[in-house]
């Protein structure tokens, strides 16, 4: 049985009101993972634990079989990659240089020069996001389609097995999502790198991940293949939505049928 990547095990946090409460979930090795569920439900906030940018109050965090808590920063960032939700302001940097800097874990004190190591992971990150061509581009000359590919370049530049990503589709039009969709898949098909990724289109959730995490208020609602979980049932629970589902060439369609309940809560 293959080992799974990562391992969250009876996690719980509390901060400024808001509670992961004992989050137990597997996330196979080798896979893409999509973590779903309305707004607030902690979906963020998990990704944050796992790359220890959030400390939790209790439980263990495994990666491949270790403890997080055994890892130095150095050694996560060689293992664990993530790209956040919020796109900070970028200097004037090219495609390349600002993939490079996906290698800081692997340089020592002072050091700036690259090392051939350091090159070929930056060639290898530009070409496997289709930035090969767009290198020498300043990054703020690019379409939003195109920064977000330069961007996943940056964290695949780091060299890790896992890659989390926080609503990587978020502000790009449909066409520019299913185009960063299909870019993950290869990635993950080509090259066996773990894919964890939050998701807020609940069919583009289905269609690309091989399993599927929805949360809710803080706990994990639901855990399973797509197309198991996707069921009317599962939208009654976790989104509160009457729909029925049909699936188009492997590609789930959900149509509401009637409003949205409103239950309170976060």
């Amino acid at each position: 049985m293959k080992e799974e990547a990562l391992v969250v095990q009876n996690i719980s946090l509390h901060r400024q009101g808001f509670q992961l409460k004992r989050i137990n979930a597997d996330f196979p090795s080798g896979r893409i993972t999509a973590i779903v569920g309305p707004n607030g439900s902690g979906k963020s906030t998990l990704l944050k634990t796992m790359t220890r940018l959030l400390d939790i109050d209790s439980g263990e965090i495994l990666i491949h079989g270790k403890s997080a808590a055994s890892f130095s920063p150095r050694q996560l960032a060689q293992c664990i990659s993530m790209l956040p939700q919020t796109k900070d302001f970028m200097p004037d940097l090219t495609v390349r240089e600002l993939a490079a800097y996906g290698r800081a874990p692997y340089k020592k004190l002072f050091q700036q020069r690259q090392t051939k190591e350091d090159y070929q992971a930056v060639e290898f990150a530009l070409e496997a996001a289709g930035m090969g061509k767009l290198a020498d581009r300043l990054f703020y000359t690019l379409s939003g389609g195109e920064q977000q590919r330069a961007r996943i370049a940056l964290t695949l530049a780091q060299g890790t097995d896992i890659l989390l990503l926080d609503e990587p589709t978020t502000y790009l039009d449909i066409a520019h999502q299913l185009d960063i969709l299909n870019m993950l898949k290869r990635i993950n098909e080509q090259w066996g790198i773990t894919i964890v990724m939050v998701l807020h289109d609940l069919q583009q959730a289905a269609a690309y991940s091989h399993h599927m995490i929805a949360m809710k208020r803080g706990v994990i609602a639901a855990a399973g293949s797509p197309r198991d979980l996707l069921t009317p049932a599962f939208l009654k629970e976790i989104y509160e939505i009457d729909a029925k589902i049909t699936v188009i060439d492997g590609y789930p369609l959900i149509i509401p049928t009637a409003g949205i309940h409103h239950s309170g809560g976060i």
